[in-house]
Parts: structure tokens; sequence; C-alpha cells
């Protein structure tokens, strides 16, 4: 009933042998009946077939997961480019890292190591894989940025799912990119959301915020041709040492330029220091100081009408 199946050049676990020191491993919360043994003989046979086309230097994969095991863990291994936090029914957020680059170089981006693209045809895999495991989760689209990817519409449509069964599906940009044409291309009325990331409104702030020259007043645009087609937008504001004076005016300056043209919602968030990026700890502030200029802006945001999501909901 519980079984995964993997090809791997590790032994352990029972195992069939296929071709030099590749093995057909399998797991199982029982011993394999008769019918379960013909059908991985089945798999060893197919995959010996293929002999030398088998890259030598794969990395382990599982093939199948079923019913009892960690739903997250056979999403996460059998699709290297998205990271899972579901719940044992399958229910929460699926992150896809559809590329590693990037148009800007924030100095505390807490981006993992660039991968490899997947391409349109396993993205497509990757949901039909996800229609029966995991049904109610969010699929949130990330980067690097989304946005330099010229398929990301249909992405995002073959993400939300078919009419009348919309999946949750958040897009996190910086939203330089979004021109009205690309912005027109992004269906309305469904369950679609943005996520932007605006560390400052002052050009000099923006700019060794994004570690870029110039680009605020395309961001800028961008989010107000979101709001004006219709689409929430959620705007991720990173707390660290460059904005921490600007907080409140960030907040003044959004509701004067953003707050009436549709549904604007504001997070704020401390920083998280990956093992991969020592030099973030160089943009952190300290808890003392952060706190009350957090509530200060939080506060802001409420009375001005920005809805702020709970600062407990961040990375505090």
């Amino acid at each position: 009933r519980s079984l995964r199946l993997m090809i791997s050049r590790e032994t352990g676990d029972p195992y069939v042998s296929l071709i030099d020191d590749i093995a057909l491993r399998f797991r199982g919360d029982r011993e394999l009946n008769p019918e379960g043994k013909r059908a991985l003989a089945v798999v060893a046979r197919l995959l010996e077939k293929l002999g030398s086309r088998i890259p030598r230097d794969f990395e382990s994969r599982y093939l199948l997961g079923f019913d009892d095991f960690d739903v997250s863990e056979s999403i996460d291994r059998a699709f290297p480019f998205c990271t899972t936090e579901l719940d044992a029914k399958g229910r929460g957020e699926i992150l896809l890292r559809l590329t590693g680059r990037c148009n800007q170089a924030c100095p505390f981006c807490s981006a993992p190591v660039p991968r490899s693209e997947p391409s349109l045809a396993t993205l497509r895999r990757f949901i039909e894989h996800i229609e029966s495991r995991a049904p109610e989760a969010m699929i949130v689209l990330t980067g690097g940025e989304p946005t330099l990817r010229k398929d990301l519409t249909e992405i995002v449509e073959l993400a939300l799912g078919h009419e009348g069964r919309d999946r949750e599906v958040e897009v996190q940009t910086n939203a330089v990119n979004l021109d009205s044409e690309r912005v027109a291309a992004f269906p309305r009325g469904r369950k679609l959301r943005f996520f932007v990331s605006l560390h400052g409104t002052a050009p000099a702030i923006y700019d060794r915020c994004t570690g870029t020259k110039g680009m605020l007043p395309r961001a800028l645009e961008g989010i107000e041709r979101l709001l004006a087609r219709g689409h929430p937008v959620i705007l991720s504001i990173v707390v660290n040492r460059e904005n921490r004076e600007h907080l409140e005016k960030l907040v003044d300056d959004v509701a004067a330029r953003l707050g009436a043209l549709g549904s604007l919602a504001t997070h704020f968030s401390v920083l998280i220091c990956p093992e991969h990026r020592p030099t973030v700890s160089d943009a952190l502030v300290r808890y003392s100081e952060v706190a009350p200029m957090l509530e200060n802006a939080h506060r802001r945001a409420q009375e001005l009408g920005l809805s702020p999501e709970p600062l407990l909901s961040a990375t505090h």
C-alpha cells in the first residue's frame, strides 16, 4: 500500500540491481506481494533497456510516492526546483523556483544558488503530479525574477488550473518588467495575486536595497498596472540597515501613490541569513531597534488602510 521507488547509485534498503552500479531501490511498510514484485520487475526491465542512456551523474529521484509517506518529501525529491510547506493532507504552499536569473542584486537576497530552469513541459508534469497529491496547495512562482521567463503567462495559466477549479497562485516579483502588454496578458478574475518587493520609495534607498540604479520608477509603474488591472498586490518590505529609518515614509508614499488604486496590502519582514550568503549579516538590524520601527510602520499602514499582514506572519 505504501511504496516509494527510486533510481539510485547507492545500495541500501531492498533493491533490484540494474546495470553497473545503478540500482532500483524500493521502500515500503511491508514486504512486496507477488503483484508488487511483478510491477517492480517491469520497471527494472524498462530501465535496463535504457542502458547507457541513463546519465552517469544523475541525482537520486523518487519516481513514485504513495499514501503514507510525507507528501512534501516526495514532491521535493521528484522536482528539485520546488520547495513545499504542506500538511499531511497536502494543504499549504508549494514554491516553484522558475529561474535563478534576476535583474536586481539585492545584497540580502535569500534565494538559493541558481539551478537550471525547469522547462514548460517539466512544469506541466509537475502540475499533473500535484493534482492528486496536493490539490488544495497554493502555488508560488518565484526565482530569481520570474518575469525574466518569456513563458511566465503560460506558467501562470497552467498553475491556476482550469476555469471553475482555480488554484491560488502567487507571483513573487520586483515588478520592473511588468509593462502594459505583460500585465494585460495575465488572466483576470481568478485566484491570482502578486507579491511585489518594494524596499524603499526614495530612489537612493531603493537603489542600495536592490543593487541597481534607476529602476524605482519602473517598479512603481508595474505595481500601478497590476492594481489597475484588478490584481491583488502585497508589497513585500524587507527591513534592513538601508531602509530601517525610512519605513514610515515608505508607508506614507505607498498610500499616497497606490492606496486608492486597488487591493493593496503590506508585508513587513526581517532578514534571514542563509549559509550560502554570509554577507547578508552586514544588513542586519538589532531586534531592539527593529521592533519599535516595525510596530510604528505597521500601525501607520493600518491607519492608512494598507491592510498590513500581521507582523508574526513573517520571519520574525
